[in-house]
């Protein structure tokens, strides 16, 4: 770990050999090329001489950038191994992964994968579960990897909103056929003509419990992306109904 107080006192204690790295180092965090991490330790848990550690660094996506298309994850090779831990944000699920292998000499994708199995001797070793993925670039890795990746709503948090979405769409398309008096001399044939015997002389109530739901529901959905994405949808049970009743 370093600080520019520290960088610029081993710059001057260096030899003439080590002078260009420490200048060049100081240099790229000048230009914020090179980014330099405070790390706090507990305490109860400082390091030792000689101790070698494992520090884990955690990034929280904003909720405001979930609504980007594809996100990319740079791995590079080192003299060490490399882990990656990545979790999708609360609510959220993967929904596109793909590994490019990248020739570093022409900058060129030599492999692209969307799926994978871990064999034994491969230079990066993904593992996939339900709320993460796990990433291991083996030391000296001839060549750069890309992983592009994207997050969506759970299933556990859409399911709801687009059920009563639907039962909504249905709900106004029979407040609609209801008041169609060609559609109902000619009903006996169709199976939802039960139901719209139900709604008929009843279309008010209906429109009422319509627009209620209509406006209140998509204010009840946490997940913003699913909250941004259905609210427009839900005006169209509304449209639906008005039309209904002005018939």
């Amino acid at each position: 770990m370093h600080t520019m107080a520290l960088l610029r006192g081993k710059l001057r204690k260096a030899q003439n050999s080590e002078k260009k790295y420490w200048q060049e180092l100081i240099r790229d965090v000048d230009e914020h090329k090179v980014f330099l991490l405070w790390i706090k330790l507990p305490h109860s848990r400082k390091f030792y001489r000689n101790e070698i550690r494992v520090v884990t660094l955690d990034y929280e996506t904003d909720i405001d950038d979930i609504e980007k298309n594809d996100r990319f994850m740079e791995f590079h090779a080192s003299t060490y191994e490399v882990f990656y831990v990545i979790s999708p944000p609360s609510d959220f699920e993967f929904d596109k992964t793909e590994i490019q292998t990248i020739d570093p000499s022409t900058l060129k994708v030599i492999k692209m994968e969307t799926s994978w199995v871990s064999k034994k001797g491969e230079p990066y070793y993904f593992k996939q579960s339900q709320n993460s993925i796990s990433v291991r670039i083996r030391p000296n890795s001839p060549n750069q990897y890309l992983f592009v990746y994207s997050f969506k709503p759970s299933s556990t948090i859409t399911t709801f909103p687009y059920i009563v979405l639907g039962l909504l769409i249905l709900g106004s398309a029979l407040v609609l056929l209801s008041n169609m008096e060609p559609f109902l001399t000619n009903c006996d044939g169709v199976s939802l003509c039960w139901l719209i015997n139900h709604v008929d002389g009843k279309q008010s109530d209906f429109a009422l419990a319509i627009f209620a739901a209509s406006l209140i529901i998509p204010r009840l959905i946490r997940n913003v992306e699913v909250r941004n994405l259905l609210k427009f949808w839900y005006i169209a049970p509304m449209i639906i109904t008005t039309i209904g009743l002005f018939l």
